[in-house]
């Protein structure tokens, strides 16, 4: 079945509210986890409502797996509840939720989600901490120190000015 999602996201992706309505039966109800996954996975697209709202929910599914992949394809949505799902994410006790939390914002390319990320570089865990750190610096382009208070200078300075942009948008309109 997961080979099967995969090979329908490929031929009409989910941006296709048949195809968005078809996957998030699967997230929701397939006894799989692993095609939950690929369901979440393939329901990373932008401006379909019925990809978020069967993101948002799967974000409380029992498998950790589904759950990380939510969040990561709920991000890439662009979708302005999204990014408030994410950052209440934060809190998670789950560290895998936070770390994928901090991905799904990055994905989102909004500046709602900067503060989140910056947050997030006073997680307990280190690998929260070190995907903060990075996606910071990726995005900023900046060489700051793993540390809050840096980076909240920055974001003070740049907020107003800066524009986010997809990698994958800005090759698509060099191609045409």
């Amino acid at each position: 079945r997961g080979t099967a999602i995969r090979s329908l996201a490929r031929v009409r992706p989910a941006s296709d509210a048949a195809v968005a309505e078809a996957l998030a039966k699967v997230l929701a109800n397939d006894e799989s986890p692993r095609t939950r996954e690929d369901a979440a996975v393939a329901l990373a697209v932008k401006d379909q409502p019925i990809a978020v709202d069967a993101l948002l929910k799967a974000l409380a599914d029992p498998e950790w797996t589904v759950r990380v992949s939510s969040a990561v394809s709920l991000g890439m949505t662009r979708d302005a509840r999204a990014v408030e799902a994410l950052a209440a994410l934060m809190k998670n006790d789950d560290w895998k939720m936070r770390g994928a939390a901090v991905i799904g914002l990055q994905r989102s390319y909004e500046k709602a989600a900067i503060p989140p990320i910056i947050d997030a570089l006073k997680d307990a865990d280190s690998a929260v901490r070190k995907t903060a750190h990075e996606t910071l610096m990726r995005i900023s382009k900046q060489g700051f120190p793993a540390e809050r208070d840096p980076w909240l200078s920055w974001w003070s300075q740049v907020e107003r000015a800066i524009q986010l942009y997809d990698p994958g948008e800005i090759e698509a309109r060099r191609k045409k």
